[in-house]
């Protein structure tokens, strides 16, 4: 399998040219992965573009690519944002590594009532590299700063008022998520809680906002997990889940 790294460079690449792959990537590429001379490698720009082409030389931190073809990958339609409620700190990576490695577009970490950390860990921004190259993407999540409950509310709301359809996870609701995914929705937006669950008043205020109480199954998923079942649920049926091609 031709291995995936990452530069921003890679975006203004043209077929021809030689691509430059140093610091830390560089470093991986080299010391971790044992790239040597010739062999097909691929360079996104987590923009959506993505240059391949074959090594033409190695040093002890760097190598340098021939450009052979850029690809641009297109934004997938309908957009799909997770508002993911903060979980606990040893699950925290897991959750940023499922949400990045099954496509979602948006993912907004929210300080629900009972999370239990309270900020983003740094090494996110680390992670969705990371899981991007595993799944090869070549466009990264945007990953929002910590939001407070009032602001999602607003948020859903809004995202109701353009069309979007909004998915609250709920272990006691009744309709299947699967089956609650509708056809002509601008967007979608699934909402998962914390560990401990969502309170009475925060489902009230996401119902209130236009926000649909779904269940996933009969099983009930950690909180680290379940918004990357969700959003696969949700881009199978809706059609977002298409082979690149």
């Amino acid at each position: 399998m031709t291995h995936v790294f990452y530069a921003v460079s890679a975006g203004s690449a043209e077929p021809g040219h030689l691509l430059i792959l140093d610091g830390d990537e560089g470093h991986h590429a080299v010391k971790v992965r044992r790239i040597e001379t010739g062999e097909q490698i691929e360079i996104i720009d987590g923009l959506g573009a993505r240059a391949a082409g074959t090594v033409q030389s190695v040093s002890k931190q760097a190598c340098v690519m021939l450009v052979e073809s850029i690809e641009h990958d297109a934004e997938v339609v309908p957009p799909l944002t997770v508002i993911q409620a903060l979980t606990k700190k040893d699950r925290a990576d897991q959750v940023i590594e499922l949400l990045t490695e099954v496509g979602v577009d948006t993912i907004i970490p929210w300080r629900a009532q009972r999370s239990v950390m309270k900020e983003v860990p740094a090494k996110w921004a680390r992670i969705v590299v990371e899981s991007c190259k595993q799944s090869r993407q070549a466009r990264f999540p945007d990953v929002h700063e910590v939001t407070e409950t009032a602001q999602i509310v607003q948020g859903v709301r809004d995202q109701v008022t353009l069309g979007a359809q909004v998915l609250i996870c709920h272990e006691r609701a009744t309709a299947p998520i699967a089956e609650a995914v509708r056809a002509d929705a601008t967007g979608y937006v699934i909402v998962i809680g914390p560990e401990g669950g969502l309170t009475d008043d925060e489902i009230s205020a996401l119902v209130d906002a236009g926000g649909q109480l779904v269940l996933m199954g009969p099983s009930v998923l950690r909180a680290a997990t379940a918004g990357a079942v969700a959003a696969s649920i949700v881009s199978a049926v809706s059609g977002r889940w298409v082979a690149r091609g």
